[in-house]
């Protein structure tokens, strides 16, 4: 159903815009003219009353002005006051690209090192891990801004679902309680409390608060007169955007993630962030981060892959050119942020609603796609290998029965059979078999027609102790697929003290009830969802994703989110 809301919404968006009315040429000031904006308003105001979304605020930008910016709707659900282009949103994960920024120039002036495991500032800083002793000596914030230290995505105290905190600084201290999903460098996993160990480490190296630091570093020096971490500024300013999610009554205003997640800012300020990162560090003529650790930001770290995540930025490639880019979402608000430099065209789209199906993401790249020259519309890609039209690598028989069982993926909490059918190797999809095509014989391969969220370019990571898979991942930071067990019927019994965790469990957000988790039991394994358990410790246990299921506390929890039977 998204994936035909947002087909049927992008035609909307054509017939209201005709592309004569862009010309191939970049002088974005005469190509946005008075019934091209009439246009994008119409288009807006028609999808935000569709998804009742009840704010919408937008800007366009080049390198050096805002070609465009406006506001529409209110500032709240039911009642509220009409927003301005003034009006602070909460940027949620959008945070992220603002705090890499900020460490990145923390990095210029050698305050921090990106290599340098973060134990050398953080002297007591520890954390759990099944796969490596001392995992903490090696993780870097390379490592925390890339989001592949192996951290989960919540820490214990302070988290998205435990909202109730008494400090930043407890929250960062709750991470050395934590339990690590894979070896350090290994797996891209997003993780909001890896960026917030980053901001800590900001915070504990420069002696000043995190939101001290960032504004004077970044905020001050770009003119972002309305942008804040800061939850004195943002409790007490009136011109603020509240959050909707019509799932939930009472969202909270602060919570602890605060360099991951608690930013507040305009589309005026984010206009100009956009253009310091379209002059690659430059704002207004003044160079204030040098190209190189601007471009250190837009390369992926630890792959050769030229699309993915880097260091507090999402990178892909669309036509032949890089788009950068990060979204947020959460506490009843959906931001985003895009820019392409050979373009020299950004756009940011905030709203206060948790609920519309990634509209803010649809008018972003539809905006950028009526503006872009008409000589860089649908043409191939050259900067990123397509492996599509290579002729795929038939491995042995016995190479691909290795590869075969249950997989899960995380996001969706799906499980699909991987096997071999007439001799052919992929996966039993709802429509009906996917061949997987294998592209040498180190088991890269790639998926096309299986779905959208999932089809693209893999690489099968074998466990070297058991010979067995640990997971698909794939190559530009998307859902990984993790090895559940073979399709080989299990006859071991299971621990009879497993039965005492059985049972149907739901989360609390904002102190109500969501979402339902099934602990069972199923060929002889204790299964969370979709995930095959092991019992790693009396009590704890790994899930087959990475994650961690502990019952050893008065309320269990699974990756540090409170468990409560029902």
């Amino acid at each position: 159903m998204k994936l035909k809301y947002y087909l049927f919404s992008f035609q909307i968006f054509l017939s209201l815009i005709t592309t004569s009315e862009i010309s191939a040429q970049n002088n974005y000031k005469a190509l946005i003219s008075d019934s091209l904006i009439r246009n994008f308003s119409d288009t807006i105001s028609y999808l935000i009353n569709k998804n009742d979304i009840p704010g919408l605020s937008i800007s366009i930008t080049d390198g050096n002005s805002i070609l465009w910016a406006d506001a529409f709707g209110v500032k709240k659900k039911d009642g509220g006051d009409s927003l301005n282009i003034e009006t602070i949103f909460s940027l949620q994960s959008v945070s992220k690209a603002v705090t890499s920024t900020a460490v990145m120039l923390a990095v210029q002036e050698k305050l921090v090192s990106l290599d340098t495991p973060v134990v050398s500032y953080i002297n007591n800083f520890t954390v759990n891990s099944k796969f490596e002793k001392d995992p903490e000596k090696k993780i870097t914030l390379r490592h925390l801004l890339s989001h592949r230290a192996g951290f989960t995505h919540d820490a214990p105290v302070g988290n998205n679902y435990q909202t109730d905190f008494n400090s930043f600084e407890q929250h960062i201290n709750s991470i050395s309680n934590c339990w690590l999903k894979s070896e350090v460098g290994k797996l891209y996993s997003y993780s909001n409390l890896g960026i917030d160990l980053a901001g800590y480490i900001l915070q504990f190296k420069s002696g000043i608060n995190f939101e001290k630091y960032v504004k004077a570093k970044l905020f001050d020096p770009l003119g972002m007169r309305h942008s804040s971490f800061d939850w004195t500024e943002i409790r007490t300013e009136k011109n603020r955007a509240v959050g909707y999610d019509k799932h939930h009554n009472n969202i909270p205003l602060e919570f602890a993630m605060i360099p991951a997640g608690a930013c507040y800012s305009n589309v005026l300020d984010l206009a100009r962030f956009i253009q310091f990162h379209l002059s690659y560090g430059t704002f207004q003529g003044k160079v204030l981060l040098n190209k190189n650790y601007v471009d250190e930001m837009y390369r992926i770290p630890f792959t050769d892959s030229d699309a993915g995540y880097g260091l507090g930025i999402d990178v892909s490639v669309k036509n032949g050119l890089y788009e950068y880019s990060h979204s947020g979402g959460g506490f009843g608000f959906q931001s985003v942020i895009k820019w392409i430099p050979e373009l020299n065209i950004g756009v940011a789209v905030l709203t206060n609603s948790a609920d519309h199906n990634n509209i803010h993401k649809l008018i972003a790249d539809l905006v950028i796609d009526k503006l872009r020259p008409d000589h860089l519309k649908d043409i191939s890609s050259p900067k990123s290998k397509s492996w599509a039209d290579q002729v795929p690598v038939t491995l042995s028989r016995e190479k691909c029965l290795k590869y075969t069982g249950f997989y899960g993926i995380t996001d969706g909490n799906l499980e699909f059979e991987l096997l071999m059918k007439d001799s052919v190797f992929g996966a039993q999809g709802v429509m009906g078999f996917i061949p997987f095509n294998f592209i040498n014989e180190d088991g890269d391969l790639y998926v096309d027609g299986f779905s959208p969220e999932i089809d693209g370019e893999y690489k099968l990571v074998m466990d070297d102790k058991t010979n067995k898979p640990l997971y698909l991942i794939n190559k530009i930071d998307r859902p990984v697929l993790y090895f559940n067990e073979t399709n080989i019927i299990n006859d071991q019994l299971p621990d009879p003290e497993w039965a005492k965790y059985t049972g149907t469990y739901s989360r609390k957000m904002y102190d109500e009830f969501t979402g339902r988790h099934n602990i069972h039991i199923k060929n002889g394994h204790l299964y969370f969802d979709v995930f095959r358990l092991e019992e790693y410790l009396p009590g704890l246990f790994y899930a087959s994703n990475g994650e961690v299921v502990d019952f050893r506390g008065e309320i269990p929890s699974y990756r540090n989110i409170l468990l409560f039977r029902q």
